[in-house]
């Protein structure tokens, strides 16, 4: 695990952009991929700290990162002649920063799943102990008379927060 210092840290600027021209559209993508990146490492070194709460206060910029992200891909999408040629140094960097990201968004995926897979085992744990408490609920006929219920009875469990 992480420094909990390192969890604390602004998304870092771009870096070796120089073959960028500055607020270029290649340029403007790398940025934001590098920014996402950096707040999705952010987020699993939260996550794995067991520290969920503290992952609510980056939903917003990840949200607008996220969409910043969209819209500047979108735009290269209908303008790929700006990367310049195949193997030009921008293609190469955003080739480089892209597959950071994705590895990046695959980590998040796998801490995501073994999380929830974890949580449902737990629910599933205190649900079973609680049954087990319960004991058997009796059960009457149409004659009002009494009979053992040997069937397990569900019990509701409720849990107030988003896993």
């Amino acid at each position: 695990m992480e420094n909990t210092e390192t969890t604390k840290q602004e998304p870092v600027a771009p870096e070796d952009n120089a073959s960028f021209s500055e607020g270029s559209l290649p340029a403007r993508v790398v940025e934001a991929t590098e920014k996402l990146t950096n707040l999705f490492h952010i987020e699993n070194s939260l996550l794995l700290e067991r520290k969920i709460a503290e992952t609510k206060d980056l939903q917003n910029e990840k949200a607008k990162l996220s969409a910043l992200y969209q819209n500047e891909l979108l735009a290269l999408q209908q303008n790929p002649a700006c990367l310049g040629p195949k193997n030009s140094p921008m293609r190469q960097k955003l080739q480089k920063v892209t597959d950071a990201f994705q590895e990046e968004v695959k980590n998040h995926g796998r801490i995501l799943l073994r999380l929830k897979t974890v949580s449902e085992g737990l629910v599933k744990s205190i649900s079973s102990e609680a049954s087990k408490l319960s004991g058997a609920v009796p059960l009457y006929d149409t004659h009002a008379t009494v009979h053992e219920n040997t069937a397990n009875l569900p019990v509701n469990i409720a849990l107030n927060q988003v896993i």
